[in-house]
């Protein structure tokens, strides 16, 4: 259900492509270190604040998955113990302030966005939000009610049974599996307060994984704001993001669906993850062969006249495994045809792709993502993601510059050596004939997909 695929909400703009703005790296009074990028251009006003928490609560098998997501979402809407919800969501509506947490596999993370001259409101809020939450019953029951409600219909449908098989074949029947996938509708019900308390207890500790902090403020303002976030939580443990093992040999699965009416397809292939800082050029690669009147468009759409359209793109299942998917409703009667010329097609964008438009959606490229590091709560977010990865967080002001120099001869270089070869794709479809697709494996449940024949990759 849970993808670390994020859209991040535009706050007040700057010019990170102005030498004089640098990110710097600041310990605070209490000794926490976080990253800073200080803008006091003319018309900035906003200042974001990014910090995650380590967790291993998706790897464990004696707690309820659908907790994190209840929690997340009730901590910073349910008020606090001296603020009702509906005055805290009208002061912040009123103030142009937003707060969001938000869970994936490894992190839990929270944001702050907010105008410089609301940050004692605002930190307040948050403070007692953070170190007390409230969770009260009639909220964990709304929160609930609509969290089961979606996934159920989420579940329900042909393309997420699809991607939910393909899941499970990767994680087996594993916690992560189940805190990424939740299945079990009915475990939305059982959760409580008492498991959200253990939960916050959990995660919200002063052990942090990363704090990035930009916009109107100083480093000093900044550090006294980093303390008094983190000042009322307990020390921490010894929490640490698991690795997630993925077994992603290479199969042919057809799930037999015959309620739908529509055949779906997808292919997956495994990518390195962003710790080596080149996912960008992968992006880069995977845009030109998907782009409109690009060859996938080209081979599915005009020349097979199998699909109206096909998707392909980038998701994690955690910061240590990146996939690659192509996905597309495809004509069923076309199916086996579809899965060839898709194979075929990207294989060929694999090793030898047409590039000879790459510098205009390089370009593209590159000015959405100046145009987006040119936001407060966009250049703290980024930051962020390089910490965690690693990385010096400073080089989200220069990663534009650093897409705008990629050639040709590089993009492909890179897909070449690490995209997948077409034979270690994992291909699935779904549908309502059987018969669609001669020599795939016809599974009828999700659990099937485990006695299904896998290759061994490369």
């Amino acid at each position: 259900m849970k993808t670390l695929i994020l859209g991040v909400a535009l706050c007040a703009l700057v010019a990170c492509k102005d030498p004089a703005k640098e990110v710097v790296q600041v310990t605070s009074p209490a000794g926490h270190s976080f990253s800073l990028l200080p803008i006091f251009d003319e018309g900035v006003t906003d200042i974001t604040v990014n910090i995650a928490w380590p967790t291993d609560w998706a790897h464990r098998a004696d707690v309820n998955p659908f907790v994190p997501y209840v929690g997340a979402e009730a901590i910073m809407s349910d008020g606090t113990q001296t603020k009702p919800a509906q005055e805290v969501m009208e002061a912040f509506n009123d103030k142009n302030a937003r707060g969001r947490v938000y869970a994936t596999v490894d992190h839990v993370r929270g944001e702050l966005s907010f105008p410089y001259e609301h940050t004692d409101y605002v930190a307040e809020v948050a403070i007692e939000a953070l170190s007390d939450p409230k969770y009260s019953d009639a909220w964990l029951g709304r929160i609930k009610q609509k969290l089961g409600d979606d996934q159920a219909e989420g579940l329900s449908q042909g393309h997420m049974k699809m991607w939910n098989a393909v899941r499970y074949a990767f994680l087996g029947d594993s916690p992560v599996y189940n805190a990424l996938t939740l299945p079990d509708v009915a475990l939305a019900e059982d959760v409580d307060r008492a498991m959200m308390l253990d939960w916050h207890k959990a995660v919200f500790t002063g052990d942090v994984a990363g704090i990035s902090v930009a916009g109107r403020i100083t480093a000093e303002d900044a550090g006294v704001l980093v303390d008094q976030l983190l000042e009322k939580l307990p020390e921490g443990g010894d929490v640490k993001p698991q690795p997630v093992s993925l077994d992603m040999r290479p199969a042919n699965v057809f799930l037999h669906l015959p309620e739908e009416d529509k055949t779906v397809l997808g292919m997956i292939g495994h990518l390195p993850n962003t710790t080596d800082e080149k996912d960008y050029v992968d992006i880069l690669g995977i845009q030109m062969l998907s782009r409109s009147e690009g060859p996938m468009f080209q081979a599915v759409r005009e020349d097979l006249r199998a699909s109206y359209g096909v998707s392909v793109g980038v998701a994690n299942y955690d910061r240590a495994n990146r996939i690659m998917y192509i996905y597309a409703e495809v004509e069923g009667d076309k199916l086996e045809q579809t899965v060839d010329v898709v194979r075929e097609t990207y294989e060929t964008h694999r090793t030898a792709a047409d590039l000879s438009e790459l510098n205009q959606e390089r370009d593209a490229y590159a000015a959405n993502a100046r145009k987006r590091s040119g936001y407060v709560n966009v250049a703290s977010h980024m930051m962020m993601e390089l910490s965690l990865d690693g990385h010096n967080p400073a080089k989200t002001l220069s990663i534009a510059d650093t897409i705008n120099a990629l050639t040709a001869d590089e993009v492909q270089a890179r897909m070449t050596a690490v995209f997948p070869k077409a034979e270690d794709l994992f291909v699935i479809a779904a549908g309502p004939d059987a018969s669609a697709w001669p020599g795939a494996c016809v599974i009828t449940s999700i659990e099937e997909i485990a006695n299904c024949p896998r290759g061994t990759g490369s």
